[in-house]
């Protein structure tokens, strides 16, 4: 997992739908990177923001970690430890 954090606004989220009829949905997100203009994906989880306030267009800082996708079998970067920057 990379230390390095980076920046960007929160493009698109999610919230948690804890009354989905099918089970649990939701609780995810992307922010875009202003550093390479790259999608990144996120889980609401992940950041120290509570849910009701993670929001398009609002800055945070992230930084990155790589899985392995069991799914589509390749590795894939996703945004962690994300929080809002003042």
């Amino acid at each position: 997992m990379s230390k390095d954090f980076l920046t960007g606004k929160i493009k698109r989220y999610f919230p948690y739908d804890f009354n989905a009829e099918q089970g649990r949905k939701g609780g995810y997100g992307f922010i875009t990177c202003e550093q390479d203009n790259t999608d990144y994906f996120f889980f609401g989880r992940d950041s120290t923001i509570h849910q009701k306030n993670i929001r398009k267009g609002i800055y945070v800082s992230f930084s990155t970690k790589e899985e392995f996708d069991t799914k589509k079998r390749i590795n894939k970067v996703r945004a962690c430890e994300i929080k809002r920057i003042s």
